[in-house]
């Protein structure tokens, strides 16, 4: 009997592993947590941000001056998500430009969102 239960804890983490293995993602977070999505470059004082999602400016920064805030940043420029829901699910777009103007290597990150799930076993031993 405890053969069996553990054959099918076994079977389970297996359907799970694939399941999250066959999508794209970049970073992984639960719901409820928060998360910071890198910004993969060196962030200068000079440099102007932009973070997007969903086609959608959420910040952007030009030197000192914010024009949208729809999203917090850290200093580094990563973008700080908290309490994250599933609709914040998808690709975040970086863009850099120096003081000249000039795009800067960044990288997208997709985010993966899943639920929190509780699981829990009890086992039963029966003498013969």
């Amino acid at each position: 009997m405890m053969k069996m239960a553990l054959v099918s804890v076994v079977i389970l983490f297996l359907i799970c592993s694939s399941t999250i293995a066959s999508q794209v993602c970049d970073q992984f977070a639960a719901t409820g947590r928060n998360v910071n999505v890198p910004l993969g470059y060196e962030l200068k004082p000079t440099d102007a941000l932009k973070w997007k999602f969903k086609d959608k400016i959420i910040f952007h920064k030009r030197q000192e001056n914010v024009l949208v805030k729809n999203s917090d940043v850290k200093a580094d420029g990563s973008l700080e998500l908290t309490n994250l829901k599933k609709d914040q699910e998808g690709v975040y777009i970086p863009e850099v430009y120096d003081q000249s103007g000039k795009s800067q290597t960044t990288k997208s990150t997709n985010l993966c969102i899943m639920g929190r799930y509780k699981m829990s076993f009890s086992f039963t031993c029966v003498s013969l």
